[in-house]
């Protein structure tokens, strides 16, 4: 028998299709060495949603979280993390060779069940979060996937 999906797994696999997205930058605790992530990183949470009353469809809101860091530098890389957050509210558009994008099964790691995205819309306008300590460049939004398992 297979584990369910569940919400945090299939929106980082849907983040990880996201032309643009760098490899193995997303996930739900930000690595705390930024040399591990130079070209950014997704940090996801859920923050709310539901589920479909009459049939099994998960809409859950899932705040995405874009990070990028200047090791060496001063100041914070605000293009860098602002470009992720804009990759990401473009692909919830369709093109004109892939008119759904969104639409597509995702893969979930061994031994879950599969999942298929429906549909992804954002639901905030990105926002810039003022910077910390470590100098790192993060913009926020938020997303609602509309997904089922299959």
């Amino acid at each position: 028998m297979s584990f369910l999906p569940h919400t945090e797994l299939v929106a980082i696999a849907w983040l990880k299709g996201v032309p643009g997205i760098p490899d193995g930058a997303v996930g739900t605790t930000l690595p705390a060495d930024s040399s591990a992530w130079p070209d950014g990183f997704l940090q996801i949470g859920v923050v709310g949603g539901s589920k479909h009353r009459d049939v099994p469809q998960h809409q859950p809101v899932v705040q995405v979280d874009c990070w990028a860091a200047n090791p060496s530098g001063a100041k914070p890389p605000w293009g860098k993390a602002n470009q992720l957050a804009e990759r990401i509210c473009r692909h919830c558009y369709g093109g004109v060779d892939d008119a759904l994008p969104v639409q597509r099964e995702v893969t979930l790691p061994d031994g879950y069940q599969a999942a298929r995205v429906q549909s992804a819309y954002v639901v905030t306008e990105p926002r810039r979060i003022p910077s910390d300590e470590a100098r790192y460049a993060r913009y926020s939004l938020d997303l609602q996937l509309f997904w089922v398992a299959v």
